[in-house]
């Protein structure tokens, strides 16, 4: 039980410790998709707010009238008013700068006289400026469906700060359509730049900036910059997330420019937020485990107390103290209940260990008695046999009769020292009997003996029908008065055993009597009446079991007919008897 109860516990609580890791884990997956949807979003709206104003920037510098001037007015016609023209539009770019300040470069491009102005942050890079404008111009892409166009590298900065290179085309405002040159303005963006200046994320975490094709604009990870995003395909909404691999993707849409902010956060780093609650969940219930065994034990020792003294009680019962019992108090009815079957069963144990020490006792007595009865006939039937010889050579052959007669019953007797004999050597030891009994009585026994020959090989107690036919002749025979007596051997098989019947005429007999020899049967007093027949009835139950035994009843001949019972067991052989006696 405690086993049980201590793996029911682990098992529970590990199915909790692991359902609540993983939904930690979901929690905390959640949490982290909302926080970087949160952040993204307030990026996005940053950098569509940058956007909107450079674009506003650039409108303002269009319709600026010293711009439309420079551009529109053809320097042929008056070279010296097209040179004040492009003073008033540089000053015009210097107040811009000025009011500006992460402008690092801001050109107009006059496609009318292929010329340009401008103000450059540093003015040494002056020269080359056409060249690298040229060159960059044409790596440009389009912001959506804007006319403005942005690039973002260290183009014009010649170092490792990078600027975000913004292209707007210049119109006249007197003629629709009419497309005079082109505005680049370079200038610094704070986002862009802490983007492009992120430290390595831990566990492979990235931060991209997208354009509207899927190219890498800017990255923590500068190797991808200009680099196709290769999972664009999966970006198909304004924001969402995906899982690729080991990675979840996390993206925003910079709201009407058509770039998106995408987040890359590893698998790994997921489980960061949580760990420590794990930590502390984990111990928290491996706390509750050991308390959980430590409180189910004691009261499993406490409920199962009364079977442990029932167990210990058992274990000396087995130690062969039988007069253990068990105290019912304080048990419970349940366990008070198994105390008094226990208790009871070991009474019916008790009576009947004694009841066996009676049984042997009395059948090492009752052997003990045969083995003396075969003692004592030893020296006796040699002495008759000697006396049947002499008799027989002094011519006095009732004498000899008597001597060889008297001679082959206690020969019987011996049966060369078995306990069990066949029906028929049995059937001759009574006809032995009978025949000395008429001559010491001069013929007053009549008796038939009736037993078929299928019969003679049945395996019954030795001098076991003897003292029977010796209690019909005592009760059946009135000597004094010489009255014969009648006495009958027979017998009969059935499905349950053999029935051996010994009738006699007697002197009729009630009930009563009848009851009173049959109680005679179940005495054990060794000096208790009717010693012979119990001693007869034990011996047969000893041998066969109790089912078998002695049984008495009236018969129609006014005297008492005896009943023996025995099993059908068949001897080696066995010869018959003769119908005289």
């Amino acid at each position: 039980m405690r086993v049980f109860v201590s793996l029911s516990i682990a098992c529970t609580t590990t199915f909790i410790l692991i359902a609540s890791a993983v939904l930690f884990w979901l929690i905390s997956v959640d949490n982290s998709r909302k926080t970087t949807e949160y952040q993204l979003s307030i990026m996005a709206d940053n950098f569509a707010a940058d956007f909107n104003r450079y674009k506003d920037m650039a409108v303002a510098l269009t319709l600026n009238s010293s711009v439309q001037e420079y551009l529109s007015f053809p320097r042929k016609e008056n070279a010296k008013q097209y040179y004040t023209y492009a003073s008033l539009a540089t000053e015009m770019l210097l107040s811009t700068c000025n009011l500006n300040p992460n402008v690092y470069a801001i050109a107009v491009m006059n496609n009318q006289e292929n010329d340009f102005i401008i103000k450059l942050h540093n003015s040494r890079y002056l020269s080359s400026f056409k060249s690298v404008y040229k060159n960059d111009f044409s790596q440009s892409l389009p912001l959506g469906s804007k006319m403005l166009r942005l690039t973002y590298n260290n183009a014009y900065t010649k170092s490792d700060i990078k600027t975000l290179n913004i292209y707007f085309p210049l119109y006249s405002v007197n003629i629709i359509n009419k497309q005079l040159g082109n505005m680049c303005i370079s200038l610094s963006n704070d986002q862009l730049f802490q983007l492009s200046h992120l430290p390595a994320g831990e566990n492979d975490s990235c931060l991209y900036f997208l354009d509207s094709h899927g190219t890498i604009l800017a990255a923590a990870d500068t190797s991808v910059n200009k680099m196709p995003f290769p999972y664009f395909n999966r970006i198909t909404n304004e924001s969402g997330s995906f899982w690729v691999s080991r990675n979840l993707y996390i993206y925003r849409n910079i709201r009407g420019w058509g770039y998106y902010l995408v987040q890359k956060i590893p698998k790994n780093a997921l489980f960061v937020n949580s760990v420590h609650i794990f930590l502390l969940l984990m111990v928290v219930i491996l706390f509750m485990v050991a308390a959980g065994i430590f409180f189910s034990d004691k009261i499993v020792n406490i409920a199962y107390r009364p079977l442990n003294n029932i167990l210990k009680a058992m274990d000396l019962v087995r130690a062969d103290k039988l007069g253990m019992r068990i105290d019912k108090t304080r048990l419970g009815d349940d366990f008070a209940s198994l105390a008094a079957g226990f208790n009871k069963m070991m009474d019916e144990i008790e009576h009947l260990v004694l009841q066996i020490k009676q049984d042997q006792q009395e059948k090492s007595r009752i052997q003990l008695n045969a083995l003396q009865s075969q003692i004592q006939p030893h020296f006796l039937y040699n002495t008759l046999e000697c006396i049947h010889w002499q008799a027989l050579a002094d011519g006095n052959r009732e004498v000899a009769k008597l001597g060889m007669a008297l001679a082959s019953y206690y020969r019987l007797c011996l049966s060369g020292g078995k306990d069990i004999i066949p029906l028929r050597q049995e059937l001759q030891h009574v006809k032995n009997y009978l025949l000395i009994e008429n001559m010491r009585y001069g013929n007053i026994i009549e008796s038939e003996i009736s037993v078929g020959q299928e019969l003679f090989k049945v395996q019954i107690p030795k001098i076991s029908l003897q003292p029977l036919v010796e209690n019909a002749i005592k009760y059946g025979a009135r000597l004094k008065e010489g009255i014969k007596a009648y006495l009958k051997i027979t017998a009969e098989k059935t499905i349950s055993g053999v029935y051996i019947y010994i009738v006699n005429d007697g002197n009729g007999i009630s009930e009563q009597e009848i009851t009173r020899i049959t109680g005679l049967l179940s005495q054990t007093a060794a000096d208790s009446p009717g010693y012979g027949i119990r001693n007869v009835h034990r011996r047969i139950q000893l041998f066969f079991g109790t089912e078998y035994g002695l049984s008495f009843s009236s018969n129609a001949f006014g005297g008492i007919t005896v009943c023996v019972h025995i099993p059908y067991t068949s001897a080696a052989s066995g010869e018959g008897v003769p119908d005289d006696v």
